[in-house]
């Protein structure tokens, strides 16, 4: 089995018509035609915005310093 994927888009009236290129390797003959379609709309991905978190997010003076034993060994004091 092989399969051919192309993207249509479904107008107002739900009429699809379409036209698409069958390699030659493919014999000729009846072919199963299958839609697959969301049903609920997905958004597009909006554009990240640089510096958008900028002032929001706080990051230790200490943040480059060494973990101290206990982080490592998993023992409570």
């Amino acid at each position: 089995m092989q399969a051919i994927k192309t993207r249509v888009e479904i107008p107002d009236n739900h009429h699809v018509s379409f036209s698409c290129y069958i390699p030659d390797s493919i014999p000729s003959g009846t072919a199963n035609v299958m839609l697959i379609f969301e049903t609920v709309r997905m958004p597009e991905p909006s554009q990240r915005i640089l510096g958008h978190f900028k002032g929001k997010i706080k990051v230790a003076d200490d943040f480059d310093a060494p973990l101290n034993e206990q982080f490592w060994t998993g023992e409570e004091s």
